[in-house]
């Protein structure tokens, strides 16, 4: 994803492109061996990875994300649950539709 943004002029939101090179974001019609890749997480640095949709990522705001992820470090479903319970309609009563895989490695 931050190769992207740098080839194509950023993103609807500021970002340090360069703090995204591990993000990949394409819809499963694009999906192919070409477009999905392995991406290999530090064990000793990461404990929780998050896997979302648009519908999830597009409509919870930063804080609402921060404050959920640290009151359910340690329960990857409630995590999830939360995450998708917390997005809203917009608006004009759109809500995109959401799906939220969280995974939690054991403390080393």
């Amino acid at each position: 994803m931050g190769r992207w943004l740098r080839g194509n002029g950023g993103a609807a939101v500021e970002l340090d492109a360069e703090l995204h090179d591990n993000w990949s974001r394409l819809g499963l019609a694009q999906a192919s061996a070409a477009t999905c890749r392995q991406v290999r997480i530090p064990e000793a640095e990461v404990r929780l990875v998050l896997l979302v949709s648009d519908g999830v990522s597009d409509q919870v705001d930063l804080e609402t994300w921060t404050t959920l992820c640290r009151s359910h470090q340690d329960d990857p479903q409630a995590l999830a649950d939360a995450l998708v319970a917390a997005v809203v309609a917009d608006c004009e009563g759109y809500r995109d539709d959401c799906t939220v895989i969280a995974l939690l490695r054991p403390a080393v």
